[in-house]
């Protein structure tokens, strides 16, 4: 992992910034590798250094909200908690297509369910977020 990883990672492990801060400090570090000449595909490297936990967090995010849809039966809750099993004894991490194919297999009409599941699939093909406050906003997703 690159050092941008450990500096963004760092709200995950002790909680320390906020998203918004961290969204800003990733900024002003990626501005700066431009200001000093450094080539765009190197800094396209360092731009997605964290990806890997974006994505657990997106995936994450998906699978909470659907567990808590006031909208989700019982048999669409039994699903997520099976790929939530997976995912702790697995190593295994939903990519968006294994979730949107779930969701719609599913029948899963939750807007915030399907909007977030969008927003994670727009990520991990253009390495962006497409609701950046709603990104901002993700640690209320676990609740």
């Amino acid at each position: 992992m690159t050092w941008l990883g450990n500096l963004l990672l760092s709200d995950r492990l002790l909680g320390g910034r906020s998203p918004q801060e961290i969204e800003e400090l990733r900024d002003r570090i990626l501005q700066l590798l431009k200001s000093i000449g450094l080539k765009e595909d190197s800094i396209q490297k360092v731009a997605i250094a964290d990806k890997k936990w974006v994505a657990n967090d997106y995936s994450m995010g998906v699978l909470m909200r659907w567990l808590k849809s006031p909208s989700s039966s019982e048999q669409q809750r039994q699903i997520v908690t099976e790929i939530l099993d997976k995912w702790n004894s697995a190593n295994y991490r939903p990519t968006p297509d294994d979730l949107l194919e779930q969701i719609q297999q599913q029948k899963i009409t939750d807007p915030i369910v399907l909007e977030l599941a969008e927003d994670y699939k727009y990520y991990m093909a253009h390495g962006t977020h497409r609701r950046l406050d709603v990104w901002l906003d993700r640690r209320s997703w676990l609740r």
